[in-house]
Order: C-alpha cells, then sequence, then structure tokens
C-alpha cells in the first residue's frame, strides 16, 4: 500500500478527488512515450488508490511481481467491505424521488440525472447495483415510471427495442415470445451496465429523444468523452484537438433553450448540458493548456452579466482557481491580421510574392495566431487552407508547420494543403489539356481524361 501512495505523492486518502489531483500532477512529469515502465507503474497506482477509495478492492502491501521489474503490488477484493454507496446522497434522492409524489415529474428527474450526486457516482458497479437491488425491492408497489424510464435512458445512452421471435421455428403452434434489446451508444458500456438493463426491463419503452431532450443525451455522451480524457490525462496533441471540438460546441453561439433536433442544423446545445459539461472541471485538475482553451472557446473572460454569467459564470471561476493568470491577460484580438490578409494581393509571379510573404509572416500577431489553437480551428483550417487559396501563400504556411510540428494541429494542416495543393495541380493538368492542338488528343481521349480529372 505504501508503495501506491509513495508513487502519487500524497497521504493514503480514500478523496477521489485528491487522488486524481494527485496523478494529474505525476503525469505531466511522467510521459508515455519517454517512461513507459513508469507510467505504467503510475497508471497502476492510479487505479489501485481508486479502488481503495470507492471501496470496491483493498491494496494490500507491496510484493515482488513476477516480472523481471520485480515491482508492483497485489490487490484483494474484501468480499465483506459494505456498499460504499448504501446512503450515498444520490441513492437517498433515488429512493425519495421513486417512491414520492413527483416521481412522475419528468422535470425532477432530469435534474436528479443531471445532479453532482449522481454524475460522481453513474458509473460505478456497486452504485447500479444497488440502484436495481432497490427497484426489485420495490418493484410489487412502485413500477419504474416511464417519466423516470426516459432520463435513465438519457443518463445511460442506450435505446431499447422489443422484438419477437417464434418458440420454435419448427413448431409455430407453439407462439412467439418477446424480448427487450438494449443498444448503448459509442462509449456507453462500462462494468455495471447491466444491472441498469435490468431496471429498465421493469417498465415501458420510452420514445426517441427529441429536440432538447436529444441535446441533453449529446451532452451526457460529450460530458464521458471529457471523462475519458481526465482519466487518462495524457494530453497529446490527439487528445487536446478533440478536447478544443468538444468544448467549441458550448460556445454561445449554439447555446439554446429551443433545441429544433433536426439533422441540418450545425449544432445545439442545451443550457441544462452545459451544466453536465460545468461538473467534468468541478472534479478533474486539468493543464493549463486545457483551461486557456476553455477559456478562449466559451468567451469567459466576458461571462460577467446577463446569460453568459448564468451559462459560464462557475467555468470562469473554476478556470480562475486553477489558472489566476490568465485573468490578467487581455483577449487576443486578431481583427487586424485579418484585414491585412484581406488586403493581401499576390500574383502569378514568385519571386515579387516572396518578400510579401515575408513580410506578412513575420508580423507578431501573425506569428501568435500560427500558434493560437482557436484561430487555426477557426481560421488556418477552415479558410486559409482551401484549393481557392494561392499556391504560395499555401507553401508558405507548410513550411512554417513543417518548420514547427510542435504547434497545435501541425500534422492537419500540412495534410489540408497538401490536399489543396493536389486539388490546384488537377485543375491546372485539365486547363492544360483543353488547351492542347486538336490533333494532340482524339475526341475520345479527351473525355476520357476529362473523366479521369473529375473523378481522381
Amino acid at each position: 500500500m505504501n508503495d501506491i501512495w509513495r508513487i502519487l505523492q500524497i497521504e493514503p486518502t480514500q478523496d477521489i478527488a485528491v487522488i486524481r489531483r494527485a496523478y494529474a500532477q505525476q503525469v505531466r512529469e511522467c510521459h508515455p512515450e519517454e517512461d513507459p515502465e513508469g507510467f505504467l507503474q503510475l497508471r497502476e497506482a492510479y487505479q489501485a488508490a481508486l479502488a481503495y477509495a470507492e471501496g470496491t478492492e483493498q491494496p494490500q502491501t507491496p510484493e515482488p511481481s513476477s516480472d523481471e521489474a520485480g515491482t508492483g503490488w497485489a490487490i484483494s477484493a474484501e468480499e465483506d467491505v459494505p456498499n460504499p454507496y448504501i446512503d450515498h446522497e444520490a441513492v437517498r434522492n433515488f429512493l425519495d424521488l421513486y417512491t414520492g409524489k413527483q416521481r412522475r415529474n419528468s422535470k425532477v428527474w432530469q435534474e436528479y440525472f443531471m445532479s453532482p450526486a449522481f454524475l460522481d457516482a453513474a458509473r460505478n458497479s456497486r452504485f447500479t447495483a444497488l440502484l436495481r437491488d432497490h427497484a426489485v425491492q420495490l418493484e410489487t408497489e412502485f413500477q419504474p415510471p416511464r417519466e423516470f424510464l426516459t432520463w435513465l435512458y438519457i443518463a445511460y445512452q442506450m435505446t431499447a427495442y422489443k422484438c419477437t421471435y417464434p418458440i420454435d421455428p419448427d413448431h409455430p403452434e407453439l407462439g412467439k415470445r418477446t424480448e427487450i434489446q438494449f443498444r448503448v451508444y459509442d462509449g456507453g458500456m462500462f462494468e455495471g451496465i447491466e444491472a441498469i438493463f435490468e431496471i429498465a426491463v421493469k417498465g415501458p419503452i420510452p420514445k426517441q429523444p427529441q429536440k432538447n431532450e436529444l441535446a441533453i443525451l449529446t451532452s451526457f455522451q460529450e460530458y464521458y468523452k471529457l471523462v475519458r480524457l481526465g482519466e487518462e490525462a495524457v494530453w497529446g496533441e490527439q487528445a487536446a484537438g478533440q478536447f478544443s471540438r468538444l468544448i467549441g460546441c458550448y460556445s454561445p453561439a449554439y447555446i439554446t433553450d429551443k433545441c429544433e433536433g433536426r439533422g441540418d442544423r450545425d449544432i445545439e446545445r442545451h443550457p441544462a448540458g452545459l451544466r453536465i459539461i460545468t461538473h467534468f472541471f468541478e472534479r478533474y485538475s486539468l493543464p493549463e493548456e486545457q483551461y486557456r482553451i476553455l477559456w478562449e472557446k466559451l468567451e469567459l473572460k466576458s461571462a460577467l452579466m446577463g446569460r453568459a454569467k448564468i451559462w459560464y459564470g462557475r467555468l470562469r471561476e473554476i478556470v480562475l482557481e486553477h489558472f489566476p493568470e490568465i485573468g490578467k491577460e487581455s483577449a487576443e484580438s486578431f481583427w487586424n491580421l485579418h484585414k491585412a490578409h484581406m488586403d493581401l494581393h499576390l500574383g502569378s509571379d514568385p519571386e515579387k510574392n516572396r518578400p510579401i510573404l515575408e513580410a506578412f509572416f513575420a508580423r507578431p500577431d501573425m506569428q501568435r495566431a500560427l500558434r493560437n489553437r482557436r484561430f487555426i480551428e477557426e481560421n488556418i483550417l477552415r479558410v486559409w487552407t482551401g484549393d481557392w487559396v494561392a499556391a504560395d501563400f499555401l507553401e508558405k504556411i507548410r513550411s512554417f508547420y513543417q518548420e514547427n510540428p510542435a504547434a497545435p494541429y501541425a500534422k492537419q494542416v500540412i495534410e489540408r494543403v497538401d490536399s489543396s495543393l493536389h486539388s490546384k495541380r488537377l485543375i491546372r493538368q485539365r486547363q492544360e489539356d483543353e488547351q492542347a492542338p486538336a490533333d494532340t488528343l482524339t475526341l475520345k481521349d479527351r473525355s476520357f481524361f476529362r473523366h479521369w480529372l473529375n473523378t481522381a
């Protein structure tokens, strides 16, 4: 046991938040690619400490492992340990609602499944087992109401279908049997979800979520994607990019309390879903880069009054608690850079374009923009690297990211530039073929090449 706490560099504790913060701190100094054995040891210590804190497993005095490194510890389950969720707030609230006068109130069930107490316990197998046991014990008096099941399905990201089969295909006279089959959205499976299925089969299958309910379902999915990133705490470029894209879905432009749930809408998120995302940041301690992404994407510097404060006020407080220096920084504006880019006129002569591009890329705000994750996402990847952009400008962008591979999205920008340059080459080749002398290509050949270029 001592080795676990020594590796995490904390005193023995059952405070999960303390364990997570310690792991996040240590993992920054122990990169899996540079020290794979140390990272594995840290990860195992973290998992063992969490199991100990949750009461599911008990770390024991370290014993030599069978591998050559001779490190490790034994873990044994304590069968007689009482369920730590017996008197948990999420269980007490469940029982009060399930047996109370508000049991058919959809709004109160929505609030329950989005509460911090529920979110903290939701995916623990001992918690879900306890909910199932209570539902079974109360079955004769209280059947699961449809309102409860609607939000149970949303919170656990699942759907269900009734399927009818013949009891015996060779003897149709024996009749048919009906069973409920469950499907879980991507990322929704976990050890203990079977107990949720056992609760769900005791009541009617709710309607598919629509509009606001569908938007909140999406927020539950995104919450658990963030949780996986927080648990792994390995913030490489891929993880940082995924984190940034998820957070971008909650910018002010996409928050509405009247979601339409139409396929032709870009993004819709409900304010209630933002509450779920906020809980992630209350649970996990993150590197400064992630707080900067959150601060900039959601414009937290200006979330001081009105609706912005209601939606983002708590997130603003969390960022300042962990990264107070960011509150003193001036908001980065690239307005002058955008104007200069619009006024940038390039000709067909690369020699004349070269000093113009050198001056533009040497601008201090351009150098900051090329390393600013939000600017890259919203401008460089979407606009500045399209196949309509001048080839000399594209080459200059590619050269920068080849020389600065650690910049955000460097690999993606290079791939986008290469794709645009390839499209330009095809267009130019098509134009050259169409302008070739008539006796160079037969009509049949010209038709074939046009088809090939259009489908390449």
